[in-house]
């Protein structure tokens, strides 16, 4: 099944929030949230609902997945709406789920169509990756028309610079976007933007907002040739037809602030209490420039302290989790290290 919140139990605990930016931002964000809370006092003031959408093994055993459905609602759990159609009614049922979703007091992406005979179903096999007793389909993105008012230009950690398209706020899947990653230079130039085009935006999977199309395609925004961060020389570079835009300076303080921050993450070193802010305070300070000297910060006790929202108590809560970090497994440290296409799961 799935853990979901209501809208419903979503809007009434918004509503019983005083402070607007206090207030949950969406309801999946809210849900996944609090199903991973440690006190799970917590996670039951949430209303979390979970919704049954198949049985995976029980002793009892049933011929048809209709009867599966009847019997968990028998033993009180929720489960999906199903409807049983034919070749003759499919079109029907669609269209009213299709109609219906915009009333929905749960989030709904698409639709399941199964065989409702389960022995059928399994003697049909699978193919590499999928049962074929079943397929499945999503409803088409939610779009809003908005106005493009710039384009952000961000650093990576290996000077990747990303276009970032910011336009006026639009409500989708239930949240205020204002803001879409472009991904490279190629799809920012093949949608011919302009700042004040009438562009189109949805959210991939419900989630990731994107730019889908471009109405008006002035074409006139420039790709910058220096970098935001540091000025220093920025150049396009192609991979396999594609065209990314890279800050040339190997000392760029964007670059080494993204680099440290990877290092110092949970699945890395994981140094608990050092936030991008306190990170570029400390490349400021000029307290920090490597790695190694994130180990060193012992020589600089008096200029930390002195920072704002610091203390000696910050300070020795700082050192202890640098300490502690000394210890971590060796798959934890390649990851730390930041190594071109060197994910986590690769480390290991």
């Amino acid at each position: 099944g799935e853990a979901v919140i209501k809208y419903s139990d979503f809007n009434k605990m918004n509503e019983e929030l005083d402070d607007d930016s206090s207030q949950y931002k969406n309801p999946r964000n809210l849900c996944s949230g609090s199903v991973r809370q440690l006190d799970s006092k917590v996670t039951a003031k949430r209303n979390v609902n979970c919704i049954i959408f198949a049985l995976i093994e029980s002793e009892k055993k049933f011929k048809l997945k209709s009867e599966e459905f009847e019997w968990l609602k028998s033993l009180g759990f929720d489960v999906v709406e199903y409807h049983k159609v034919t070749s003759n009614n499919i079109e029907e049922q669609v269209l009213y789920f299709k109609n219906k979703i915009n009333e929905y007091d749960i989030p709904s992406d698409g639709l399941v169509l199964a065989f409702d005979d389960k022995e059928y179903g399994a003697s049909l096999g699978t193919t590499a990756k999928f049962p074929r007793h079943s397929i499945a389909f999503k409803w088409k993105d939610e779009t809003e028309k908005t106005i493009l008012r710039s384009i952000d230009w961000k650093v990576s950690r290996t000077g990747l610079i990303n276009p970032v398209a910011v336009f006026d706020p639009v409500s989708l899947e239930g949240t205020t976007v204002s803001r879409a990653s472009l991904h490279n230079v190629s799809i920012m130039q093949n949608l011919k933007l302009g700042i004040g085009d009438t562009i189109n935006v949805f959210k991939a999977n419900m989630i990731i907002p994107q730019v889908a199309s471009n109405d008006t395609k002035s074409n006139t925004v420039i790709v910058p040739d220096k970098c935001p961060v540091c000025s220093e020389k920025a150049e396009i570079i192609s991979n396999a037809d594609v065209k990314y835009l890279y800050c040339t300076n190997e000392f760029c303080i964007a670059k080494l602030i993204k680099r440290l921050d990877l290092f110092v993450s949970r699945n890395a070193m994981n140094i608990d209490g050092i936030s991008e802010a306190i990170l570029s305070k400390l490349i400021d300070e000029g307290i920090v420039k490597t790695y190694k000297d994130l180990y060193h910060l012992e020589d600089y006790k008096d200029k930390i302290i002195s920072f704002e929202g610091f203390g000696e108590k910050s300070y020795e809560n700082l050192i202890k989790e640098v300490e502690k970090s000394r210890k971590v497994k060796l798959a934890n440290f390649i990851y730390s290290l930041g190594i071109k296409d060197i994910g986590f799961a690769r480390a290991k």
